[in-house]
């Protein structure tokens, strides 16, 4: 949550926070978390860690590319629009 401590140092210094930058850079942080997790569920799928680990909570991914929800494909392309 850094980006927080960003908005928290610049009102500390300057009083404002630029509304524009704050939804941009929200964006831009979900943006680069959706990417990752996706990647991960694309390398897991792909290297078959996902097809002989036990599903938990914690661990295992979301199956969603095992189970054939989804193309392992389309996974990729996710991944780089994000």
């Amino acid at each position: 949550m850094l980006y927080l401590l960003d908005f928290a140092i610049n009102w500390r210094q300057n009083y404002t926070i630029d509304p524009l930058a704050a939804v941009l850079t929200f964006a831009g942080v979900i943006s680069l978390h959706a990417s990752v997790d996706l990647l991960n569920d694309y390398w897991d799928y792909k290297r078959g860690i996902d097809t002989i680990t036990k599903r938990t909570k914690m661990s295992g991914g979301t199956g969603v590319l095992p189970e054939g929800y989804y193309n392992h494909q389309l996974f990729i392309v996710l991944e780089v629009d994000f």
